[in-house]
């Protein structure tokens, strides 16, 4: 009885982590709206928790400087102000403000891959 416990539970484990390793979490609906999702991007994280929205987006071999232009001239286009910008050689960072809510756009680049974390705080 107990191996068959075992078993099951096994059994159980691998099915549910084959299904996730097939979902793909989805663009929170407030970031689509305000920052929007970078075409032929991949949301591999998205998360909306104590008032702060975010998702973390792959954007494959898009350039650091592609990804942030789009950016800076997605938010303007929505309203957004951009409080701080900073730039080194492997982050680029847009603080940003809207009727009393903070937004943040960091553009990350490694191995020739270039990542993007979207976030909006209440």
């Amino acid at each position: 009885m107990k191996k068959v416990k075992i078993s099951l539970f096994i059994s159980l484990f691998i099915f549910l982590t084959s299904l996730t390793a097939f979902a793909e979490p989805g663009m929170p609906k407030e970031l689509r709206s305000e920052f929007t999702q970078y075409p032929g991007s991949t949301v591999i994280h998205a998360i909306a928790s104590g008032g702060m929205i975010q998702a973390i987006l792959h954007c494959g071999n898009a350039t650091m400087d592609t990804v942030f232009d789009y950016y800076k001239k997605k938010i303007s286009i929505s309203g957004w102000d951009v409080s701080m910008e900073i730039k080194s050689s492997d982050t680029y960072q847009l603080m940003t403000t809207k009727n009393g809510r903070d937004g943040m756009i960091a553009v990350t680049g490694e191995n020739g891959e270039t990542s993007v974390v979207l976030s909006i705080s209440q």
